[in-house]
Parts: structure tokens; sequence; C-alpha cells
């Protein structure tokens, strides 16, 4: 479907025009229960920011203010998706994960012949932070797959150029899938620093026998385990972490669960609509 600016579409959105506003068409509709319905959104010159909504069908009618917000309700949620997709997490899915795989692979290589000097704390740091590593690798495949899931959906939707409640609630699905997984693994990884603290201690105090090769790699390896608890690294981490938490309600919360996750992100996205979009909201 095609958006078109009519004589009449173009009437009524100078009609709900404010001074000093720049009126954008969204340059897709939305179908809801077989109607398609035209978004213009108003932004004040000076300000990014949204200041005014407006819904209306192809022919120029301006709908009920009722009818407009189930509108604005997919399509304004599908847009941001959308972008999120095609900007933040087309980047995060390539962010490179090698220093993880060569920890594993360094620390794999050498167990055999830490065992003997282990005792089961170290054991335990030990193990602890092979599955951090493994859980962050695959975590990366993870998320291309839930890019390219996501891909095929958006270029389904722009084949066809109308959003409908079906293509926002899968979309955001997948969104939250994404986000819950940058900020679990980025928790875990926060979680074992102590653990990698005293593991690159157990490398300094140990007397192991290693042959020329091992002992390189056992070096690689502390070099890498160092950098892990510097704070030039912790800190971005840890305000990543604080993003994840505080973006909803202002309070730390700790998510368990990607349902949890999903449950308290609803809620702050509802809240946003409610206080940032329907007061906004032009049709009468």
């Amino acid at each position: 479907m095609k958006v078109i600016p009519t004589e009449q579409v173009r009437a009524q959105i100078e009609k709900y025009r404010r001074f000093l506003e720049k009126p954008e068409l969204f340059n897709h509709a939305a179908k809801i229960n077989e109607q398609y319905y035209y978004v213009v959104q108003y932004r004040r010159w000076e300000w990014a920011e949204a200041g005014g909504f407006l819904v209306l069908r192809p022919d120029g009618e301006v709908v009920s203010r009722a009818e407009s917000i189930p509108v604005l309700r997919v399509v304004l949620p599908h847009n941001h998706a959308a972008i999120r997709f095609t900007r933040n997490l087309a980047i995060d899915k390539e962010k490179p994960v090698w220093m993880y795989e060569q920890k594993r692979d360094l620390l794999l290589d050498l167990l055999p012949y830490l065992e003997s000097h282990m005792d089961s704390l170290i054991r335990q740091d030990i193990q602890q932070l092979l599955e951090v590593c493994d859980t962050v690798v695959k975590s990366q495949a993870l998320l291309r797959a839930i890019y390219e899931d996501g891909m095929v959906k958006i270029n389904q939707f722009i084949k066809r150029n109308y959003v409908t409640p079906e293509d926002e609630a899968e979309l955001l699905e997948l969104l939250y899938e994404t986000d819950y997984i940058l900020y679990d693994r980025l928790r875990i990884q926060a979680s074992i620093r102590d653990a990698v603290g005293r593991i690159v201690a157990f490398f300094d105090k140990a007397d192991i026998v290693l042959d020329k090769e091992r002992a390189k790699n056992q070096k690689k390896l502390v070099k890498l385990l160092t950098k892990y608890n510097r704070p030039k690294y912790t800190n971005i981490m840890d305000q990543s972490i604080k993003s994840f938490e505080t973006w909803t309600t202002g309070v730390p919360t700790a998510f368990q669960s990607v349902q949890h996750f999903k449950e308290v992100y609803k809620q702050r996205n509802e809240k946003f609509f409610q206080e940032e979009v329907i007061p906004f909201v032009r049709n009468p």
C-alpha cells in the first residue's frame, strides 16, 4: 500500500498543525480490523521530540480520538522496534567476542596441567569462568539468529508498506529477547569478578611446570584475565547494567528471567504511552 498525501490529507495535516511545527506523514500505513490509517507526527522546529500526533484515513477523514489511540499503540512501538533492530542490534550482533573464545580455549588447554594444583574454590571459579565465556560466545549466535528473524518480518512489512497489530507484537517480543540477552550476559560477566581475581592470584602463586607452548598460553591467559577487572572496563559494564535495571522505574530492578524482563518493560512502555503519547493526540 502506498501512502499518498492527497490534497484532502494535506489539508487536514495543515489544519491540526500548530505554530512553528513541522508535520511528518509516516511513509507507511497501519491496518487494523481491515481499516487503513495514516499517522502524522508534529515536531517543533527546534525540538527533536514529537509535539503531537494525528491519525486519519487515506481519504483525509480524521478519525475519533478513541479510534486513533489503538492505531498509535501499533505504529509507534513498531517504528521504535524496527529502528532498534536496524541500528542497535545490527551493531550488537557483530561485536567481537574473540576474547571470550580465547579465554575459554586457553583455559581448556591448560586445565589438565592445573588439576593437581587446584583447591575446590579455584576449581569452582574456573568452572564459572568457562560457563560465562561459553554463554557470551553462544549469545552472539542467538543475537544473529533473532536479528535475521526480525529482519525477515521487517522486510515483509516494508514490502506491503503497512503495519498490523501482529507485526508490532512479534517484533517487540524479539526486541525484549535481545535486550534480555544483552543484559543477562553483562550481569553474569560482572558476577565472576572475584572469581577472576582469584584465578589470576592462583596463577601467580602456583608452581606449575609447563612446556614452552603452554607456558606461553598461560601468560596470554593471565594477561587477558588481568584486564577483566580493570576499572575502565568494569565501570562501563556497571553503567550498562544500571541503565537496564533503572530505566523502567528509576529504582534498580534485577531481572531474574526473560519473562520478568518483559513484564517490567511492558509496564514501563505502557506508562510512557499514557504520559508521552496520549496527551498529545490531536484527534477530536
